[in-house]
């Protein structure tokens, strides 16, 4: 029985429905069990000689043979909790090496972003280390366009992407394939931004909150759900999608009008909590505010315990796609026995019955089969069909971030700056600054 572990890990993460606390470290654990005559950590050569703490945070050497496979993920879903219990990641990195020990590894947290993050660490160990390079990564699907371009990763192996990639949502399997078609990585999680709202319907358009007196509460701060209210706002202006990695000035203030408006009546609230996806579902409830623009990672987990909440998609000037966001694993080892292990591994950790952890990291499974019996094993109280059939309509007509991720921080800094105040036209010269 799982599900009185998962509640106690419910539990653990309602305190941060009061407080986010920032991953401060990287952390490094072994994979249970070690196989027999593993060297100790003394024995271990320290992957890390050379290494510039300057450049990356410093690693810590694991008891794992040299044979292991090194995986590298990100605290959303692999980090522990406050108690003894294991996350459902490493749980199931446990099991899997316990019935196949050649697939036994280490693991690394990295923050998602920033200095430090995943993606640039694994950027700088290629060039300062590259003996420490992992076998496995998690990285956002958004980057996966530059990644793959950069030769750090492999092409999937052709039973891979075949039995795991190709029932993904259209904007995840686009995200890991590049022109030629060949495919870089495994999406295993991802999540949109839509509109929720007490009692009545939320508003569909811009022009039903202005004057009504309601208040929307917004994503701002660093997180990806912010990028995605940027984007979405900037789709539903006078230029499109076609425009998006080079947006002009005129065509972003155009779009970020409407708000502005809003932002000055003080009809849109935003809120920020570091990179928290979970920060505005926490002011919606202790602020009461009437309608929220929150991530369906979040709020499915919490759907069922407020049946009388609506829900829509995020309020648009004229129709704008939802946009969707994020992670795939990618496999970056050139050995054909690292490689052919790590792609054994990866389709263990995303098989249909081991997708709870993906849950658990408050994303949902790139694919949306079987998402009501995951839910059962992991919530008290799973969302209703209603919703979940709504989350996969969204995600169906989703378009992901990948043309606006170059550009990541002047698109946040843009759309911050707008709900600060400072108008639009100060927050188009930060998304498109002209020469």
């Amino acid at each position: 029985m799982r599900k009185p572990r998962l509640e106690r890990w419910r539990a653990r993460r309602c305190h941060r429905l009061f407080l986010a606390l920032p991953i401060l470290v990287l952390v490094t654990a072994a994979c249970r069990p070690t196989p027999e005559g593993s060297p100790s950590a003394e024995e271990t050569a320290d992957p890390t000689a050379g290494f510039s703490v300057a450049a990356t945070p410093q690693l810590q050497p694991t008891a794992q043979p040299a044979s292991a496979l090194r995986v590298w993920a990100v605290p959303e879903f692999a980090a522990e909790g406050t108690s003894d219990e294991q996350s459902a990641f490493r749980a199931h990195l446990d099991a899997i090496a316990q019935v196949s020990p050649e697939l036994a590894g280490s693991l690394l947290l990295a923050p998602a972003w920033g200095e430090g993050g995943i993606e640039s660490l694994l950027r700088s160990t290629s060039s300062v280390a590259p003996e420490a390079m992992p076998d496995i990564v998690m990285l956002p699907l958004a980057s996966l366009d530059q990644v793959m371009a950069s030769g750090l990763v492999q092409p999937l192996p052709a039973d891979l992407a075949q039995e795991r990639v190709a029932e993904t949502f259209d904007f995840a399997r686009a995200s890991v394939t590049d022109a030629a078609g060949t495919q870089f990585g495994v999406p295993f999680a991802v999540n949109t931004l839509h509109a929720i709202a007490r009692d009545e319907p939320p508003p569909a358009h811009w022009s039903e909150l202005k004057g009504s007196g309601a208040r929307l509460v917004v994503p701002s701060g660093e997180g990806t759900d912010t990028l995605a209210f940027a984007v979405s706002a900037y789709l539903a202006g006078p230029a499109g999608i076609d425009t998006i990695a080079a947006p002009n000035a005129d065509d972003v203030a155009a779009a970020f009008e409407p708000i502005e408006q809003l932002v000055a009546a003080g009809s849109i609230e935003p809120i920020g909590e570091g990179s928290s996806e979970r920060a505005v579902w926490n002011a919606f409830l202790l602020e009461e505010a009437p309608a929220a623009l929150v991530s369906a990672g979040v709020f499915a987990h919490q759907q069922a315990n407020f049946p009388a909440l609506t829900w829509g998609r995020v309020p648009a000037s004229a129709d704008a796609p939802p946009i969707g966001w994020g992670w795939a694993f990618v496999l970056t080892s050139s050995d054909p026995d690292r490689l052919a292990r790590s792609a054994d591994l990866v389709r263990e950790l995303t098989a249909p019955d081991r997708r709870d952890w993906i849950i658990e990291g408050e994303y949902l499974p790139a694919w949306d089969q079987g998402w009501s019996d995951i839910f059962e094993n992991v919530v008290e109280a799973p969302p209703s069909e209603e919703y979940l059939d709504f989350a996969a309509t969204l995600l169906d007509d989703a378009v992901g971030l990948a043309d606006a991720h170059a550009h990541r921080s002047d698109w946040i800094d843009g759309l911050n700056n707008l709900l600060s105040g400072e108008g639009a036209d100060a927050a188009a010269a930060q998304v498109a600054p002209q020469d």
